[in-house]
């Protein structure tokens, strides 16, 4: 956290935390099973404190990192499903302003992933609820846990890598092209002519193997021979 020169800030951050009271895990993630405070219960309880003493919160994106993941999950029939979400982290700093101008800066780190366009705008929920809850020490009523206290393994989807593109071939797109134009038939009798032409030593495969051979095919072709 960091500051200006002493000024009235310090003097209303205690009044605020003594007058927000506590917030209620009142909300459940029915994907993890677990109760949290949401954004708005948040809203709620401090805009109206910070409104009274004329302090007010400015947000600071000071980094933010994007990636596209594969997010797993099984239906109610045990069937394994696999979706593209958007993941996105955020390191923000809330500046705390009072009246006179002094403030305090509180940063921290939003994360989020969401499967349409909500990841930035979630990341940024998450980072304010955290900078407002430690900057007024916001308690919780009642006995319920944190999340923090509990650890969620993301599973990795082994991906099945793309097969290389095949190495240029310039010999192959050359036939390729001569059976363009003149038909597998006319290519076909004047390869083989091509490999009598050389002796009995010389196979098919090696007609085919060797720019020049296939150019000399394309001149065979060409000159009606």
């Amino acid at each position: 956290m960091t500051d200006t020169d002493q000024g009235q800030i310090y003097e209303l951050i205690p009044k605020i935390m003594g007058d927000i009271g506590h917030v209620a895990k009142d909300q459940t993630n029915s994907f993890h099973r677990y109760k949290f405070r949401g954004i708005d219960a948040v809203y709620d309880c401090v805009g109206p404190v910070l409104a009274k003493l004329g302090v007010h919160i400015l947000p600071i994106v000071l980094e933010h990192v994007v990636s596209d993941i594969v997010v797993v999950s099984t239906d109610k029939g045990g069937k394994r499903q696999e979706k593209s979400a958007c993941r996105v982290i955020l390191k923000v700093a809330y500046r705390f302003t009072a009246p006179d101008g002094s403030y305090v800066e509180a940063i921290t780190i939003g994360e989020s992933m969401d499967t349409g366009d909500k990841a930035a705008s979630k990341a940024m929920s998450a980072a304010m609820k955290y900078a407002v809850w430690q900057t007024f020490c916001i308690p919780t009523k009642g006995q319920q846990g944190d999340i923090e206290n509990d650890s969620y393994e993301r599973e990795i989807v082994q991906q099945t890598p793309k097969p290389a593109p095949a190495p240029a071939n310039p010999i192959a797109d050359k036939l390729k092209a001569l059976v363009t134009t003149f038909g597998k038939e006319a290519c076909a009798a004047a390869k083989l002519r091509l490999i009598n032409a050389e002796g009995e030593n010389f196979t098919k495969d090696d007609a085919i193997t060797r720019m020049g051979d296939a150019n000399e095919l394309e001149r065979m072709l060409n000159a009606g021979e």
